[in-house]
C-alpha cells in the first residue's frame, strides 16, 4: 500500500512539473508572438499609406477589447513616431466608441464577432483594421494575425483596404499572405 501511494505522488509530481513547465513554455511563446505582432504593428504604420487628410495630429491606434497586445504597443508609442507624428493608444468596448480620427483600430480575438459591424461603420473612412484570429482576412479585416506551422505571419486584404483609401506597399505585401 505504501508502495503504491508513493508511486501515485510521484507520478502526481512529475505531471504537475511537467504541466506547470508546458504552461511556462505557453506563457513564453505568447510573449514572443505578441512582441512579434508589435514590430508588425510598427511596420504598418510605415508601409500603409493613409491618404492625405488623415496624415495630421496624432496616430492613434485603438483596442477594441481588452488584448494582450496593447501593453507592447503602448511602450512601442512611447519611443516612435509615425512620420514624425506622436502615437497615442486607446482603448474602446464598442465599436460605437471609436472616433473617426483612430488611425488603426486592433481588435481582440474575444470581440472578432463584432467585425462586421466594425467594418460597416469605417467602411470608406482611412482607418486600418487588424485582427487576430482565422479566417477574418477573408471575412473583411484589412490585415489578420495568423500562425502558419508555428509562425506568426499576417493576411492583407488587398481590396479592403483601397474600399477604406488605404494603400500597401509592396515591401508589407512580399512578407504577407493573401487570404
Amino acid at each position: 500500500m505504501k508502495m503504491l501511494l508513493r508511486t501515485i505522488l510521484v507520478l502526481f509530481f512529475c505531471a504537475s512539473g511537467f504541466w506547470s513547465c508546458h504552461a511556462q513554455s505557453t506563457r513564453d511563446f505568447r510573449a514572443a508572438e505578441r512582441r512579434v505582432q508589435s514590430i508588425f504593428i510598427s511596420n504598418f504604420t510605415r508601409y500603409i499609406q493613409w491618404p492625405e487628410g488623415a496624415n495630421q495630429g496624432t496616430f492613434c491606434i485603438g483596442f477594441l477589447g481588452t488584448n494582450h497586445l496593447q501593453q507592447e504597443v503602448e511602450a512601442m508609442a512611447k519611443t516612435k513616431t509615425v512620420n514624425g507624428r506622436p502615437m497615442r493608444v486607446a482603448q474602446y468596448g464598442q465599436p460605437g466608441e471609436i472616433p473617426e480620427q483612430c488611425h488603426m483600430l486592433i481588435i481582440s480575438p474575444e470581440n472578432s464577432h463584432q467585425l462586421a459591424e466594425v467594418l460597416r461603420r469605417t467602411r470608406g473612412k482611412p482607418m486600418l483594421i487588424v485582427t487576430q484570429k482565422d479566417g477574418l482576412g477573408k471575412a473583411g479585416s484589412l490585415i489578420n494575425f495568423i500562425s502558419i506551422d508555428g509562425q506568426p505571419t499576417f493576411e492583407v486584404n488587398v481590396g479592403a483596404l483601397e474600399q477604406n483609401q488605404l494603400r500597401c506597399a509592396q515591401q508589407l505585401l512580399r512578407q504577407a499572405v493573401l487570404p
